[in-house]
């Protein structure tokens, strides 16, 4: 179909490590990834609207002898996982337990100068935290606006903005850096306050 493009990835970790002992555990994890995109080429400006799904599976039962969290290794997880950079490090950034992200992007030109995109997810962790009997899952959505400004006379020179919001759900209390207890968040103290995150910068580029 003209203006739909897509792409898909799979990755398998296996192996044995010795992570903080001298018993060697098994590893036994994966992660899976689906984007599609489809561009509105009559329209002006062009605009693309894309979705997007990735697994990375996680820990139920640390203590259980294999490893089923992914590691992302040395990836640019701020290219996917919201630019607020919430899961930079994974598993450390969802202590072992994974991450569903779910979500859409939009793109659009609605000027030959400025190009605008909006990228909205919603996170889960892949295998959920158990507390008090209950089991919490849901991380939160994180909202990702950059604007682009490329002056026609400077084609070297580009100025971007960006504001990202991050809205925690009750499992966002158990998994962030530095962030509150577990437990008093997941049974139903008080709600977690949104976080923010703006930059403004100017690139020069020569080819």
């Amino acid at each position: 179909m003209a203006g739909l493009s897509y792409e898909a990835e799979f990755y398998y970790q296996a192996g044995r490590i010795a992570p903080s002992t001298a018993t060697r555990v098994s590893i036994a994890a994966l992660l899976a990834g689906l984007r599609l995109n489809y561009t509105f080429g009559a329209l002006p400006g062009k605009p693309q609207l894309g979705g997007f799904f990735d697994y990375l599976s996680g820990d139920h039962d640390p203590a259980s002898g294999t490893l089923r969290c992914f590691d992302t290794l040395f990836a640019t997880n701020h290219k996917f996982y919201g630019f607020a950079d919430f899961f930079l490090n994974i598993p450390a950034d969802t202590q072992g337990r994974g991450l569903i992200d779910v979500g859409g992007r939009l793109t659009l030109r609605p000027l030959p100068a400025l190009h605008l995109l909006l990228d909205v997810h919603d996170f889960q962790l892949a295998a959920p935290i158990a507390v008090d009997g209950r089991r919490w899952r849901h991380v939160g959505q994180e909202v990702d606006l950059v604007v682009t400004y490329e002056p026609a006379l400077a084609h070297h020179l580009s100025v971007q903005a960006g504001l990202s919001g991050v809205f925690p759900q009750q499992a966002g209390g158990c998994v962030a850096r530095g962030g509150p207890d577990c437990r008093t968040r997941a049974s139903g103290g008080p709600a977690l306050d949104p976080e923010w995150f703006a930059y403004t910068m100017i690139n020069l580029a020569f080819n």
